[in-house]
């Protein structure tokens, strides 16, 4: 009896000293308050007192832990270590929400580290771009490093850059990459920054740089640059660039970069060179560049020209199809001596350039230029067979526009079609003859006479729209005064009427009528067609060029309009104060020289009544061109 209430007696202290050591466990790990701390006590009094108040505890920390990391790992750890838990739905539907969201992806991507995408695996497992993450770390593991060009990193989304103006000569370029590998980055020469505001020139890279980008840093860099509009300023400071291509729109830029980026020359010639072949400036459009940038120095800016040409020429740019070339001669006279000076006039791209362009105009200016120059036989030869040459005609009147007319009638000057060319051109420009206009009622003129070789005109249009007159020579001015000679026009005109206000010209002409008087003020004429206009036309720009005195062109004019012989010619006199009715004024020589100028036009003088009288002017000439002239025609 005795042992048995010993026994008892012991079991009870055994008891209680077991509450004691569960209370103070419990205590201590309340006191705690961690995930470790309440396992362990769970593990310590699996079935405790407190045990299913620690589980509660322990649910409410782990899913505390789950929200913090708010990752598929940690809600599907809390699944499993609770799945019969009152949030196991809500876990479920956040895993579930977390498997489609991309943001913890990108912000992976966006960090680029092996290390960041690692993690990403690690608390997503079945996220729906798990198979992407896991792409990016096998192609990491397999290219550690990644190189290419400029544009091609960014446009592959391998990195990012923002480019900034400094100054004509620079960009200054920052950039730093996208993606886990290295980047071995190149500028290559040839690219393109195009300037993000439209009043700023897009620039050029002409040397190439490299940068190696290991981290998200970003890295920053000045590129050597040339400007490829000429006629827009250059980006400052504050100027950004909006894009990057990888190389210029113009072939033949593109072709020649890279050895004018090598070539030794200063930094002015180079930027002359990129203009000529972008722009293909003028010499005065060059200098006006200059002058905007506030550094203009005539001697130097020639020689940078002289330079630009000479590089573009050595790189194979056909200098002598600029409009530069063009300008040479303005260059020339303030370039200093010196091997510039000697390339710019040596014969042999004189030669080139005149070939090239195969014109009239072209190998007029090269005779002009250099008279004795070695190709002076062959360069006549071929102006010979341009002037007759219909190609260059046919070429024009296939665009016929008045663009395309002009240049043929400016490089084919005395052209054997020069008369139909300046038909179309003012047709293509809508020029009316003065006679057509006068018919159409859309003009009213009045014409009084000026003396002897002019007439006055005054002309206002009649409809609303804007009209150019045109008064061809030959056009005939018939006066109303039957004492006074009508007039011929003996050059032609243009008037454009662009409101209904009277507008006066002076128009150049000659008397059409030997007999009469000479007209003034008081004399009124109308308008027509000449019947010899088409000889007149040929005729005017003979002696226009050849330079003649009023009385060798009154005389031509009357060979063709009245088929004067030498006497008649005879009537125009002049008094010894300046009036008429004395000293003859046509002689011999101006009859002979009027003859000469006639046949140059084209005009059949064997058909004429003065070619009678050859034999009498030829005698009483003395010895020159034109007698030798009128010799050989017996």
């Amino acid at each position: 009896m005795r042992r048995t209430a010993l026994f008892i007696v012991g079991l009870l202290l055994i008891a209680l000293a077991g509450c004691d050591r569960t209370e103070s466990h419990w205590r201590d790990a309340r006191r705690i308050g961690t995930v470790a701390a309440y396992e362990q006590f769970l593990a310590q009094h699996p079935a405790g007192a407190r045990a299913d108040e620690a589980r509660r505890k322990l649910e409410d920390l782990r899913w505390e832990q789950a929200e913090q990391r708010s990752t598929i790992a940690g809600y599907q750890k809390f699944l499993q270590d609770h799945p019969q838990s009152r949030r196991a739905e809500e876990a479920k539907g956040r895993v579930e929400a977390m498997a489609s969201d991309a943001k913890p992806f990108w912000e992976a991507v966006d960090e680029c580290t092996e290390a960041a995408l690692k993690r990403f695996l690690r608390n997503y497992p079945g996220h729906t771009l798990e198979r992407e993450a896991q792409r990016i770390l096998d192609e990491l593991a397999q290219t550690p490093e990644i190189a290419g060009n400029l544009v091609e990193l960014v446009n592959r989304g391998k990195m990012e850059c923002d480019a900034r103006g400094n100054g004509p000569e620079s960009v200054s370029l920052r950039v730093r990459k996208r993606t886990p590998q290295s980047v071995a980055l190149t500028v290559p020469v040839g690219t393109v920054f195009v300037a993000a505001a439209s009043d700023r020139c897009n620039v050029v890279a002409v040397a190439e740089s490299s940068l190696k980008l290991p981290d998200v840093n970003w890295q920053t860099v000045s590129l050597p640059v040339l400007s490829i509009d000429r006629q827009k300023a250059a980006p400052g400071a504050s100027d950004t660039f909006r894009s990057v291509r990888s190389e210029p729109e113009q072939k033949a830029l593109r072709a020649i970069l890279p050895a004018l980026g090598r070539a030794q020359v200063n930094n002015d010639a180079r930027q002359v060179a990129v203009w000529i072949i972008t722009d293909d400036p003028t010499y005065t459009a060059l200098t006006s560049s200059v002058v905007r940038s506030g550094t203009f120095r005539p001697v130097q800016l020639a020689s940078d020209v002289a330079m630009g040409m000479k590089l573009c020429d050595e790189l194979g740019v056909d200098i002598t199809r600029k409009a530069i070339w063009r300008d040479r001669q303005r260059v020339l006279r303030v370039l200093g001596n010196g091997s510039l000076r000697t390339w710019l006039c040596s014969d042999e791209l004189s030669w080139r350039a005149a070939e090239a362009r195969n014109t009239v105009a072209g190998y007029n200016e090269l005779l002009a230029g250099n008279p004795q120059i070695r190709n002076a036989d062959e360069a006549r030869r071929r102006i010979a067979r341009l002037l007759v040459d219909d190609i260059p005609f046919v070429a024009a009147r296939e665009k016929g526009t008045a663009g395309a007319w002009k240049e043929f009638l400016d490089e084919f000057p005395g052209h054997a079609r020069k008369a139909e060319a300046q038909a179309a051109y003012r047709k293509a420009r809508g020029v009316q003859d003065i006679v057509d206009l006068i018919d159409q009622r859309k003009i009213a003129v009045d014409i009084e006479g000026s003396g002897i070789e002019n007439v006055s005109v005054r002309v206002r249009k009649l409809v609303p729209e804007s009209v150019v007159v045109y008064i061809p020579v030959g056009t005939f001015f018939v006066s109303a005064n039957p004492s006074a000679q009508s007039m011929v026009g003996t050059r032609e005109v243009e008037i454009a009427l662009e409101d209904d206000k009277w507008q006066s010209i002076s128009v150049r002409a000659a008397c059409a009528n030997r007999t009469r008087g000479i007209p003034d003020s008081s004399d009124r004429f109308s308008v027509q067609r000449a019947p010899q206009q088409q000889d007149l036309a040929r005729l005017m720009p003979v002696l226009e060029r050849a330079g003649v005195s009023s009385s060798v062109r009154q005389a031509a004019v009357w060979i063709v309009t009245d088929d004067a012989n030498y006497e008649a010619l005879g009537i125009l006199v002049s008094g010894s104060f300046g009036g008429f009715g004395g000293t003859r004024l046509i002689d011999r020589m101006d009859a002979a020289m009027a003859m000469k100028l006639c046949q140059e036009a084209g005009v059949d003088m064997t058909r004429k009544a003065i070619w009678r009288d050859r034999f009498q002017i030829y005698h009483a000439l003395e010895d020159g061109p034109v007698k030798a002239w009128l010799g050989a025609q017996r």
